[in-house]
């Protein structure tokens, strides 16, 4: 295989890779509760946020990240933000590390794919 081949696969198949993952993180954020992981299992992400809201099982999180990915954002040394509401299934079987966790509460989520906290701090 020729080198601008390589490079023509190469760059399709980047294409194919940020097209799923980007259609999988919108997946989680808004698929409706029956349809939310309810059990334990591999962590996909890590939230960090405000619970804005409660509603039985499912937490809202208000999640903010920069807009352009830039670590000096993050860190709050100019830029902006952009927020995002993402819904995270709590049960039983969650690990509440430092208790039950209520509206205006900040915390750090491990979730899996399917929107399952399977740890909350």
């Amino acid at each position: 295989m020729r080198s601008s081949e390589r490079k023509r696969v190469l760059a399709l198949t980047f294409a194919i890779t940020v097209v799923l993952a980007g259609g999988s993180f919108a997946l989680a954020e808004n698929q409706p509760s029956e349809k939310m992981d309810k059990a334990p299992g591999v962590t996909h992400e890590i939230i960090d946020g405000e619970v804005i809201k409660i509603e039985g099982n499912v937490y809202t999180v208000l999640s903010g990240y920069p807009d352009n990915g830039s670590a000096s954002q993050a860190r709050g040394w100019g830029g902006s933000l952009t927020q995002k509401e993402i819904r995270v299934y709590v049960s039983k079987e969650t690990k509440k590390i430092k208790g039950d966790k209520k509206v205006g509460d900040k915390i750090r989520a491990e979730v899996t794919h399917g929107g399952f906290a399977n740890s909350i701090q």
